[in-house]
């Protein structure tokens, strides 16, 4: 989702054609019904995580020592990046 914030304050370094594909992209992968958050990974991906907690000490590398933060938990921060890209293409 990190594109987002490029869309949203640069928007004049992006094709307009490209972005609207990405936005779309977004919008069947990364948003979720009844959700305020941008995931960081398809929930149809092989990595995919739903949760993310940095104090795991487990041995499990998928997740232990927050692994997973970017393979899918939701981020509210990026929203409002979504939202302005949206206005601006």
């Amino acid at each position: 989702p990190n594109a987002l914030i490029t869309l949203a304050v640069a928007p004049e370094l992006c094709e307009p054609h490209h972005a609207k594909i990405y936005l779309r992209k977004v919008e069947e992968h990364l948003l979720r019904p009844k959700s305020i958050g941008v995931g960081t990974l398809s929930e149809n991906h092989n990595f995919y995580i739903p949760y993310y907690d940095n104090s795991d000490d487990s041995s499990d590398p998928k997740i232990a020592h927050g692994f997973s933060y970017h393979n899918g938990p939701e981020w509210v921060w990026p929203y409002g990046y979504y939202l302005v890209a949206k206005m601006n293409f």
